[in-house]
């Protein structure tokens, strides 16, 4: 065999043995990945808060949502085990007494080109009260386009302690 084929068959061994060392890097980089994305997952499934994302259209006198909530204890219990499809008023089954001033806020936020919001909000259903603490960040994506990434805590315990400390204040001061 001549030096050339030897140096040709070294060659491709090497190559070879690059491509399969780089298969190998990237499975394990894939498996690595895959195993953040199940970590971060069950993170979010057992957080009592509730993670959500939306894309925004601003259109001339209303706006068009497309929402994904992430499963977590907070979603469940708003909402039990089903599925809210992407374009649902997620709060129609519910009374929510501030919802008029939520619109503006939101509203005023995309139009002004914040960069985020907060909210306090109650939501009732059967005359069951809890009040949900809402942080959103806001990302201009086109003309009239938004991303919308918003974080819901569940913040009832915390109010009623505040009420119960203000009736008793009241209380003292009569």
């Amino acid at each position: 065999m001549s030096a050339s084929w030897v140096i040709v068959g070294v060659a491709a061994l090497v190559g070879f043995a690059a491509w399969l060392m780089g298969r190998r890097a990237q499975r394990g980089v894939s498996h690595q990945a895959a195993q953040t994305v199940e970590q971060i997952t069950s993170l979010i499934e057992h957080a009592d808060c509730l993670m959500w994302e939306a894309r925004v259209e601003l259109v001339r006198g209303d706006w068009h949502w497309k929402i994904t909530l992430h499963r977590s204890m907070l979603y469940r219990k708003l909402f039990g085990q089903r599925l809210i499809a992407p374009d649902t008023d997620l709060w129609a089954e519910f009374e929510v007494p501030e919802r008029a001033e939520m619109d503006v806020l939101a509203r005023e936020a995309l139009s002004r080109s914040r960069s985020g919001y907060e909210q306090h909000f109650r939501v009732i259903r059967d005359g069951v009260v809890m009040w949900l603490h809402e942080s959103v960040s806001i990302t201009p994506t086109g003309k009239d386009l938004f991303r919308l990434v918003g974080l819901l805590t569940d913040i009832t315990a915390q109010r009623q302690a505040e009420l119960t400390n203000q009736a008793s204040q009241e209380r003292l001061h009569q």
